[in-house]
């Protein structure tokens, strides 16, 4: 039988490691520690989904819940690291696309300027879901309401969103970035 410290180093050198999160699953189940193994066993069938899926919106709130039942320094060790990937942003919202990255960042203005040459571009990297799925909220809220000031007042019917964000697994590890 493995040991929580054992199966917490193994999470920690690798993420992504489905068995060793496997094994703590079954562990916190033999220790009767149903909320943390719920949380993880939904944290990993989250990995494998798209946004689009008609259950992921549920699936997510369901993991929100879950996650403010959960210490903190805990979910540092058991969680996924995510990437927030900026797909594509309508022209109009430049500014406020660049405004947003260099406050939740910190990176210069000429950095985030060469950045969005290159899209898709990660935004943030290997970080918690939740900080992920945060940041992605507040960018979209703002960016949807951001436009240039020479666009100020012009009537726009808009075709597609004006930025897409997509949160997805990252290959790193949050704990050696943060």
């Amino acid at each position: 039988m493995e040991r929580e410290s054992d199966l917490l180093n193994a999470l920690a050198a690798n993420p992504q490691d489905d068995a060793a999160r496997g094994a703590y699953v079954r562990l916190l189940e033999r220790e009767n520690r149903a909320t943390q193994a719920e949380y993880l066993r939904l944290e990993m069938t989250m990995a494998g989904m798209v946004e689009e899926d008609p259950q992921y919106t549920t699936r997510q709130a369901d993991l929100r819940r879950l996650r403010l039942d959960q210490d903190a320094m805990w979910l540092q060790w058991v969680a996924r690291p995510y990437d927030l990937i900026l797909e594509r942003f309508q022209p109009d919202r430049r500014y406020g696309v660049q405004f947003s990255i260099q406050k939740e960042t910190g990176l210069g203005e000429a950095e985030v300027s060469e950045l969005l040459q290159h899209l898709p571009c990660v935004v943030l990297r290997s970080v918690c879901r939740e900080k992920a799925e945060g940041v992605k909220e507040q960018m979209e809220m703002f960016i949807g309401r951001y436009r240039h000031p020479t666009q100020e007042g012009v009537a726009m019917i808009e075709k597609h969103p004006p930025v897409v964000l997509r949160i997805r697994q990252s290959q790193g590890n949050m704990r050696t970035i943060m």
